[in-house]
């Protein structure tokens, strides 16, 4: 599925209420079990940047 530009950047166009109604739905899609990969990869990389268990943008190129 591709998103068009013009639809992603319509949200910073919302006023506060309507991005907190479209959050409540995104978080309500999230929590599907079709995401469950996501979720948990977004948790493991939340983890190695808490403990500082990162590349930096730098190293990962001298890398390839």
């Amino acid at each position: 599925m591709t998103v068009h530009k013009n639809k992603i950047n319509i949200i910073n166009e919302l006023d506060e209420k309507d991005k907190s109604k479209l959050l409540f739905f995104a978080e309500a899609l999230f929590k599907q079990s079709k995401y469950e990969r996501l979720r948990d990869e977004i948790g493991q990389r939340r983890k190695e940047i808490k403990d500082k268990n990162i590349t930096s943008h730098k190293d990962f190129w001298q890398d390839i």
